[in-house]
Order: structure tokens, then C-alpha cells, then sequence
């Protein structure tokens, strides 16, 4: 239904850039289109294809961890229920109390950790876009071309307007690395 109503919006454009026998000769020139399959070219990408990896790597690190912590508090919990019976009522309640500050510790680490994983994504990724839109806007100017369209703004256009392949070897051929870098946890965004 988007589609629908984006190619209609652009019936008006399409309009104005068709030539018709009144207008003079050369007022406008004939529109060259090119279209490019952002979020394809982004996926197939050897630099985004090796920042999922390296974030892949960070985050079994970061599960191995955090089941290594659970167990240990699981530990924790048994051996406080097990020291229930010779511990004095309040002193049972002030290592409850203990134990409860370190499961909250455990889960808020865990949350930061989840956002520092999709903020270094994040700023991994759009190092990725950036250099796309370079090599985007090199291929409109080598070719000339009057637009370039993303594949998701339109509802169908001939293939060889078409220019992903063509941006995508010159993604690949200019970055195929792109170091992910966390942010420190304290500097994490609590969004």
C-alpha cells in the first residue's frame, strides 16, 4: 500500500519529466535514473558481514560470562538458604539483602553489556553506510545519472537501472574491515 501511494505521489514527477510536443526542445534533459538495493548492498557487504561476526564473537565472550556469574550466584543462593538455620535473624537478612544487591548488580551488567553490543553495532554500521554513500554518489556522477532511487521507494522499474552489483564491488574492493569498537560501559547510552 506505501509503494502504491509513493508511485502515485510520483505520477505528477513522472509527468513533468516526459517529454511532450509542446514543450521546447531541451528545456529539460532526459532524467537518468539509477536505482541501488541500500539495505542488499549493506547485508552482502564484507565489512557488515564482519562486524556481525566480530559482535557474534563478542557476544558468546559475554554469555559465557554471564552464565559463569549465575552459576556462581545460584551457588550463593543455596548456601545462604542452607545458612538460614544457624544465622541469626537479622544477619540472615543482611546477607539477603547482599545477595539481592548482587542480583540486581548482575542484571543491570547485563542490560549495559546488551546496549554496548548495539551501540558498537551501530557505530560499526554506519562507518559501513557512510562509505556506501560515497561509492553511491561516485557511480551518479561517473554515469551521469539525474536520481538515484533505493529499491524499497519504488514499486517496479526495469533491471538495468539497476546499480547494487556495481556499488557493491566497489564497497567491497574499498572496505572490507571495519574494527567494532564498544564504548566503555560507563559511557554506555541508557536509552
Amino acid at each position: 500500500m506505501r509503494r502504491l501511494l509513493l508511485a502515485l505521489a510520483l505520477l505528477p514527477m513522472m509527468a513533468i519529466l516526459a517529454p511532450e510536443s509542446g514543450r521546447a526542445q531541451g528545456a529539460f534533459p532526459p532524467a537518468v535514473i539509477g536505482v541501488v538495493d541500500m539495505q542488499g548492498v549493506l547485508r552482502q557487504a564484507t565489512a557488515f558481514q564482519d562486524i556481525n561476526a566480530q559482535i557474534d564473537a563478542i557476544r558468546k565472550q559475554y554469555d559465557t560470562e554471564a552464565q559463569t556469574q549465575q552459576a556462581e550466584l545460584k551457588q550463593a543462593e543455596q548456601d545462604l538458604l542452607q545458612q538460614r538455620s544457624i544465622l541469626s535473624q537479622e544477619a540472615f537478612q543482611q546477607r539477603r539483602t547482599e545477595f539481592q544487591r548482587q542480583v540486581q548488580e548482575f542484571q543491570r551488567t547485563i542490560q549495559l553489556k546488551r546496549r554496548q553490543l548495539e551501540q558498537g553495532f551501530q557505530e560499526s554500521t554506519d562507518q559501513v553506510r557512510q562509505v556506501l554513500i560515497e561509492v553511491v554518489a561516485e557511480v551518479f556522477k561517473e554515469r551521469g545519472l539525474s536520481v538515484v532511487i533505493d529499491k524499497g521507494s519504488y514499486v517496479i522499474a526495469d533491471t538495468n537501472l539497476d546499480i547494487s552489483q556495481e556499488v557493491l564491488q566497489r564497497l567491497n574492493s574499498r572496505l572490507t574491515k571495519v574494527a567494532v569498537t564498544l564504548p566503555d560501559l560507563s559511557q554506555v547510552q541508557q536509552n
